[in-house]
């Protein structure tokens, strides 16, 4: 019997995280109340748990670590942003999108962007007459199948280091950022070709404005990575880093 009970804990957790994890953000409204945005949003979040098929990030987890990051719940998010926030929060891709109004029509739009590659692998757009069809409209947004994401899903090569990242996106849910650095950078270690534990800790290191180990991270990123999500902006971001290094170099 000891033996079996562990057995069936590792199975267990195994099956949990072989389900892909989505976070869906905020609907952004456009030419509506911001409360239509927010309300298909949950809609949404609400049908795609009731599948099964994902496990669906809780927005207050969504809003929490948006807070801690100095950034808002809407979709003004930046889609980069929100890749970032995915990882932060384990997600293995994220859902953005908006409702529109023009004249009586609604047009609402949505788009699945898989964390580890920062491509769109899904995306649609349903338009209605009247405000109330809106709901039946989010909720064919949300019937996702996951054999259809299967194929482009990130690979864990390494176990071990899937496992420590996982850690530090407990570390960030329990608010002890210094120890998921510390997790997120012991991931990197375990396997450099593993995406989302860079995106994770270069999100945290740019919050806290640690500059010195966020250069070592971006490069080694990039390295790797060379065309990853948000690869260009870190580039840019690297490019002022270094800029002001030699301004202050120079006395300027």
């Amino acid at each position: 019997m000891r033996k079996i009970i562990p057995l069936l804990l590792s199975v267990l957790i195994l099956s949990a995280a072989a389900i892909p994890k989505i976070a869906v953000a905020d609907f952004e409204s456009i030419g509506c109340d911001e409360s239509v945005g927010l309300a298909l949003a949950e809609i949404i979040r609400t049908e795609i748990a009731a599948e099964g098929v994902f496990r669906v990030i809780e927005r207050s987890r969504l809003e929490d670590v948006l807070a801690e990051q100095s950034l808002g719940t809407s979709g003004l998010v930046s889609e980069g942003d929100l890749i970032e926030i995915g990882a932060l929060l384990g997600a293995d891709m994220v859902g953005v999108g908006s409702v529109s109004r023009i004249g009586e029509v609604y047009t609402l739009s949505g788009r699945i962007v898989l964390v580890a590659t920062g491509e769109v692998v899904a995306a649609a757009t349903r338009s209605v007459d009247d405000e109330e069809d809106l709901v039946d409209a989010a909720r064919e947004l949300a019937k996702l199948d996951a054999e259809e994401f299967e194929r482009e899903m990130a690979v864990h090569q390494s176990p071990a280091a899937y496992d420590v990242y996982m850690k530090g996106v407990a570390a960030v849910e329990a608010g002890d950022y210094p120890g998921a650095v510390e997790l997120f950078a012991r991931a990197i270690e375990l396997d450099p070709e593993y995406p989302q534990p860079y995106l994770a800790l270069l999100k945290i290191l740019v919050h806290g404005e640690r500059w010195p180990m966020f250069v070592d991270v971006a490069e080694q990123y990039l390295e790797h990575h060379p065309d990853g999500p948000r690869a260009d902006d870190i580039r840019r971001e690297l490019a002022k880093i270094e800029a002001a290094v030699e301004d202050a170099s120079n006395g300027r």
